[in-house]
């Protein structure tokens, strides 16, 4: 045995007194249950999250490009066939069947394949000859019947 001295006690107290930090099991597994549950849950939610996103920009993007297919398509059917009637009509010039320097015959034929009344899309009639870089324009009226196009 030891006999007790000053330091000897100094220390005892000294052990005593500090707080001694004491986990039980069952406190220990709490915890450690705990915390895997909420780890799993977390990082089911993240990828959850993270799932939900990534669809919802594929799916505007879709839906982005769905609309501007739509749009683009609506485009073409209203400018196609001013587009279709002259091409024909500058192929009937370039073949010479249409005299450009004739007004009366080149608005008859304007008038006669566009058909205006028929897609409602045209108001004007316009004839531009192109010589070198230079564009003339016509902007003579057609005759008087032919100004309900204007």
């Amino acid at each position: 045995m030891t006999v007790p001295t000053k330091e000897n006690m100094r220390d005892e107290r000294a052990v005593q007194s500090r707080p001694r930090f004491r986990m039980t099991i069952a406190t220990a597994l709490t915890l450690g249950f705990g915390l895997l549950v909420f780890v799993a849950a977390a990082s089911v939610l993240g990828i959850g999250l993270w799932s939900a996103r990534e669809n919802t920009i594929n799916l505007l993007r879709d839906r982005a490009e769905l609309t501007i297919d739509l749009l683009e398509q609506r485009l073409r059917d209203h400018i196609n066939p001013m587009v279709e009637s002259t091409s024909a009509i500058a192929a009937l010039i370039a073949a010479g069947d249409i005299d450009p320097d004739n007004l009366k015959t080149l608005g008859a034929h304007m008038r006669s394949m566009s058909c205006p009344n028929a897609t409602g899309q045209q108001r004007r009639l316009h004839f531009q000859r192109i010589a070198g870089n230079l564009i003339e324009r016509d902007r003579r009226r057609f005759p008087a019947h032919q100004r309900g196009l204007e």
